[in-house]
C-alpha cells in the first residue's frame, strides 16, 4: 500500500498525484496548499495571484467569485469542473439516443448529480470548511465510459467535494458525506409519490447514485459514513436499494 507523502499514512483508495510536484498524496492532502506544495504558485491562478498580491477581501466585488446565499464561494474553474461533470453524467444516461431521452439526462444530471454534489459543499461549509469541487480524471473516464452504447452499467463518478483541513474527524466527515446521498433520498421519496411514467428514469437514476456513493469503500461516500454511524449508513444502503429495485420494476 502507498503512503502518503505527506502524512506518511497508509492511501485508503487511489493515491492522487500531484501535478506541480509529482508526489502522491491521500484525499486530505491531495490538494497542493494542503501539502506545502513547492510548486503551490504554480497551482493557483491569475485571478487568484491578483488577489493575493492586492490584499483583496474574500468576496471583493470585483473578483470572478461568486458568493452563494450560504456564504459558499464558488470559483470560476470549480464551476466549469462541475458543469463538465454533469454533462458527463447526461451523457451516461443518454442511450438510446433521442430527443426525449436527452431531455431526461439532462433531468438527471440537474436534479440528481448536481445537488448531491452541492450538498456535500455547503455541508461543509456550515461546518466550517472550505470545500471544492474538482473533476476526478479516472472517475470521469468511467463514467463517460458508461456512456457507450449497451454498457450494461452505469458509473458516476465525474467528480468530488474535496474539503480542506477536516483532519480525520469521523464524526464531520460522517456528516458531510451523508448529505449527498440524502439529498438523492429526499428526491426519490417525492418521485415515488408521482405516476411511473413520469419519475421512472430520474426515480432510477437517483437511488444510483446514492446506491453508489454508499458502497462502504475509499473514498466514497459510504466509507465515511459506516465509520461515524453504521446504523445510518445501513438505512440508507437499504433505502437506496429499495429505490433501485421499485424504478426497475
Amino acid at each position: 500500500m502507498v503512503n502518503c507523502s505527506y502524512c506518511n499514512r497508509p492511501i485508503e483508495g487511489l493515491p492522487y498525484r500531484c501535478k506541480y510536484c509529482g508526489k502522491v498524496y491521500c484525499v486530505e492532502h491531495h490538494l497542493p496548499e494542503n501539502h506545502e506544495c513547492e510548486g503551490l504558485q504554480m497551482a493557483k491562478s491569475p485571478d487568484q495571484i491578483e488577489r493575493e498580491n492586492a490584499s483583496l477581501t474574500p468576496y471583493p466585488g470585483a473578483s470572478p467569485v461568486t458568493k452563494t446565499t450560504s456564504g459558499a464561494m464558488f470559483h470560476p474553474r470549480e464551476l466549469l469542473d462541475l458543469i463538465i461533470a454533469a454533462l458527463a453524467v447526461a451523457l451516461a444516461f443518454i442511450f438510446p439516443y433521442t430527443l426525449q431521452r436527452a431531455v431526461t439526462a439532462l433531468v438527471i444530471a440537474s436534479l440528481a448529480y448536481v445537488p448531491h454534489e452541492l450538498a456535500h459543499k455547503f455541508a461543509a461549509h456550515f461546518s466550517g470548511f472550505r470545500a471544492t469541487f474538482t473533476l476526478y480524471w479516472p472517475g470521469l473516464a468511467l463514467t463517460l465510459l458508461s456512456a457507450l452504447p449497451y454498457m450494461p452499467f452505469r458509473l458516476v463518478f465525474p467528480g468530488y467535494v474535496a474539503v480542506e483541513g477536516i483532519g480525520g474527524n469521523a464524526r464531520i466527515e460522517g456528516r458531510i458525506a451523508a448529505a449527498g446521498p440524502l439529498v438523492n433520498l429526499a428526491l426519490c421519496s417525492l418521485l415515488a409519490l408521482l405516476p411511473p411514467f413520469y419519475n421512472r428514469g430520474l426515480l432510477f437514476a437517483s437511488a444510483l447514485i446514492s446506491a453508489l456513493n454508499l458502497l462502504p469503500l475509499p473514498p466514497l461516500d459510504g466509507s465515511k459514513i459506516i465509520k461515524w454511524n453504521a446504523g445510518l449508513w445501513a438505512l440508507m444502503a437499504i433505502a437506496s436499494a429499495m429505490f433501485v429495485l421499485v424504478a426497475i420494476k
